[in-house]
């Protein structure tokens, strides 16, 4: 079945803006899903994590949430994800992560833990990443960590 655009080619371009960056600092979220992937280029699994439920931390005030037009940025739309690779070299970063969520690991396997990360609090450390395209002066957010939040 051929996917329909309509509704969005038919849009007046005035209407649509670049959505704000968020301001740098400290997320609270909760694990929405997970998905397995592969890099373009160098073929190399990975797992994405997706995140939900964002709230801001200690380090973020109420006044950097708000955008050009002095509307509250609304949190509730953003779904950041992060990359873990699965190679021998970065598998550590997984576990570390899996052990941070408070998930028993002792005689266990990722393909076991991983699913119980759905659901559990997290903390997303922001960051705001200029564009490593020739000539392209955006700024992006990304996250630079994640650990679990038992708070």
């Amino acid at each position: 079945m051929a996917t329909n655009f309509s509704h969005l080619l038919s849009k007046p371009i005035d209407s649509v803006k670049r959505p704000p960056l968020k301001p740098a600092g400290t997320y609270y979220a909760n694990v929405m899903g997970y998905k397995f992937e592969e890099s373009r280029e160098k073929k190399t699994p990975y797992v994405r994590f997706q995140f939900n439920n964002i709230q801001p931390g200690p380090d973020i005030q109420e006044d950097q949430l708000v955008d050009a037009d002095g509307e509250r940025l609304d949190l509730q739309k953003w779904n950041p994800h992060f990359d873990f690779y699965l190679t021998d070299a970065s598998l550590f970063r997984l576990k570390e992560f899996i052990e941070s969520c408070q998930i028993p690991t002792t005689g266990r396997a990722f393909d076991e833990t991983i699913p119980e990360l759905k659901g559990q609090p997290v903390l997303l450390t922001v960051v705001q990443t200029p564009s490593q395209k020739p000539g392209d002066d955006s700024i992006y957010n990304n996250i630079s960590a994640v650990a679990g939040h038992q708070g």
